[in-house]
């Protein structure tokens, strides 16, 4: 199966049976997050999908927004992305965003605002 995504009559299908948790596109902008309660949560799959899914846009062109969201500070889940990224060495987008309680409203600020 995998994780589809449409864009402007295009289909980008990731070879995973993993989907993100939150995603919105009206059209000109989309936004994708895995959101976790705590950093802890997030894993190598999950980062491997939003890296994908990051580069794929990127490669047509599209603008968007993904990130990763936690309850806990910023640092923090970079630390533990960071963790993840060199112990299981996979490929990391390193401009995926980072959204932790220190800058969650900044979320509002978003094309979206899906999580706002």
């Amino acid at each position: 199966m995998g994780c589809r995504i449409e864009f402007n009559g295009k289909h980008l299908t990731i070879p995973t049976r993993k989907t993100v948790d939150i995603a919105g596109w009206d059209g000109i902008i989309g936004e994708f997050y895995e959101a976790k309660v705590s950093p802890h949560r997030f894993q190598m799959d999950e980062l491997i999908l939003l890296t994908l899914i990051k580069n794929e846009m990127d490669k047509h062109c599209i603008q968007c927004i993904v990130g990763c969201v936690s309850m806990k500070r910023s640092d923090v889940i970079k630390a533990h992305i960071k963790n993840i990224v060199e112990k299981e060495k996979i490929p990391y987008n390193h401009t995926i965003s980072i959204y932790g309680k220190d800058n969650l409203l900044a979320l509002q600020e978003s094309p979206l605002s899906i999580l706002a």
